[in-house]
């Protein structure tokens, strides 16, 4: 009886373990210094929309900045930093126009990475902003708020900062 309490509770030690270790991010993501590593990856949520310890106000005018295409869609590298699926490299988006992570819309991963990994890599997936989507955020007004969450139950992921260039 003892044994078998204590296999069925190893079981679970070792299963939120390893959920715990497992990440994946997308690049270059705001208010994380790169390279990224396993322990910079955060979990984006409703409290902190791009992770524990991101100050977004902070950090969005100094972040380093993905073009959005004239057609409203941008490509990023996402990069899994252990397998399976709570390393993950298929994503979903968020955008937020106004860059302050406040109101956010769902926007589209239109070639996404692969949902289980085997290995540790980089990949590029693609993504398009909400239809009619114009960045506002900065001093600029042309910077939107990307966060990407992963596949895994946890949700990996972070925010990543895209802008707009105006033709007049």
């Amino acid at each position: 009886m003892f044994f078998t309490k204590f296999i069925a509770a190893s079981v679970v030690v070792v299963g939120l373990s390893s959920s715990a270790y497992a990440h994946a991010a997308a690049h270059p993501a705001m208010g994380i210094k790169e390279p990224l590593k396993r322990p910079d990856v955060r979990r984006p949520d409703a409290k902190n929309p791009c992770g524990t310890g991101v100050d977004i106000a902070a950090n969005l005018e100094k972040a380093e900045t993905i073009q959005v295409a004239a057609d409203g869609t941008f490509s990023v590298v996402v990069e899994n930093y252990n397998g399976g699926i709570d390393g993950s490299r298929q994503f979903t988006l968020k955008v937020d126009a106004t860059g302050t992570g406040k109101s956010f819309q769902a926007g589209t991963i239109t070639k996404n990475g692969l949902k289980v990994t085997y290995k540790n890599e980089k990949e590029t997936i693609q993504a398009k902003l909400p239809a009619g989507m114009i960045c506002q955020g900065g001093q600029a007004a042309n910077l939107c708020l990307a966060q990407f969450t992963n596949a895994a139950y946890q949700k990996f992921g972070n925010c990543v900062v895209v802008s707009m260039i105006y033709l007049i």
